[in-house]
């Protein structure tokens, strides 16, 4: 219960710091400043038999300056909620992930480019 208010508490704290339009999983080189969203389309999670191997969500801050981000990796439906993980300039988070469909919040303290996709292995 405390996540899912958490969770609420975010989305309007990013809500209120501008949120840039939302972007599908898989995206690549998008540019975030202050905050944007990433959510899987439902259309095609709906219409996929659930995966029987890992899923891992990957998220790389490009780069290899200064710049930094806050992560949050959560559930569509909003039960679960990862993070807030600091990933800097030139790293990779990898956070596991069930077969619902995810979404993930990501806040730049500049400029960044972010990529962020689903690894999944049988």
């Amino acid at each position: 219960m405390k996540k899912i208010f958490l969770f609420t508490l975010l989305l309007i704290a990013f809500g209120a710091a501008k949120l840039n339009a939302q972007s599908p999983i898989p995206s690549f080189n998008v540019m975030v400043y202050p905050a944007t969203r990433f959510q899987e389309s439902l259309e095609l999670t709906n219409n996929c038999l659930p995966s029987k191997g890992k899923r891992i969500m990957v998220i790389t801050v490009n780069g290899t300056h200064q710049g930094s981000a806050v992560v949050y990796v959560y559930s569509l439906d909003g039960l679960t909620v990862f993070g807030p993980y600091t990933v800097n300039g030139g790293q990779t988070l990898f956070v596991e992930i069930d077969n619902r469909p995810w979404g993930v919040i990501v806040q730049g303290n500049e400029s960044i480019i972010v990529d962020v996709w689903i690894n999944e292995s049988t």
